[in-house]
């Protein structure tokens, strides 16, 4: 079951949300009558955190930044921090593989600013130079793989969800066969 989701750019907010304490405080803080300054706090979240937003694969400052821009809204990010820090505890400790997709993901990203930012004319205390051309060469080239891996990593985030969606009568579990 999912709290919070997104669903033809409306905010679909499951009544156990409103039961934790975070995303009631931001429901119970707008006190106008449709909602809608909650509903643009709570589906910021979503927007920026959820593993399969539009926006993940953008730095964080940088999905910051694009996210309010399109929405039109101004966040203070002190105010929801509680909130947000909620949603990922949920979100990040519901499955093992959403955990290391998430590491993953920052693990990806320090590579993908490594690679903006590297010098071939570096050069060691020694003289050689740091990097030669050839090893940049042949990390890109295993880029396609760590790509492929992430994207084998997703479904299988996806897949799990599916999972833990799954209603078995008398609140049994799965089967190896049903899965």
């Amino acid at each position: 079951m999912e709290l919070l989701t997104l669903e033809n750019g409306k905010i679909d907010i499951s009544p156990y949300a409103l039961e934790i304490k975070e995303f009631s405080k931001i429901w119970s803080g707008d006190v106008s009558k449709n909602k809608e300054g909650a509903r643009k706090v709570l589906s910021y979240i979503v927007l920026m955190h959820k593993y399969n937003s539009p926006y993940i694969n953008y730095e964080e400052k940088e999905r910051h930044k694009l996210i309010t821009e399109d929405m039109g809204v101004k966040i203070n990010l002190k105010e929801i921090q509680g909130a947000i820090d909620t949603y990922r505890r949920i979100q990040d400790d519901s499955l093992p593989s959403m955990r290391y997709l998430q590491a993953s993901r920052i693990a990806a990203e320090k590579i993908r600013e490594f690679y903006i930012s590297f010098d071939l004319n570096e050069k060691t205390n020694g003289g050689a130079y740091a990097l030669k051309p050839k090893d940049i060469s042949s990390s890109i080239t295993d880029m396609e793989k760590l790509i492929r891996t992430l994207d084998a990593l997703e479904e299988k985030v996806k897949k799990d969800m599916a999972l833990t969606d799954t209603k078995i009568v008398g609140g049994g579990q799965a089967g190896h066969y049903e899965e």
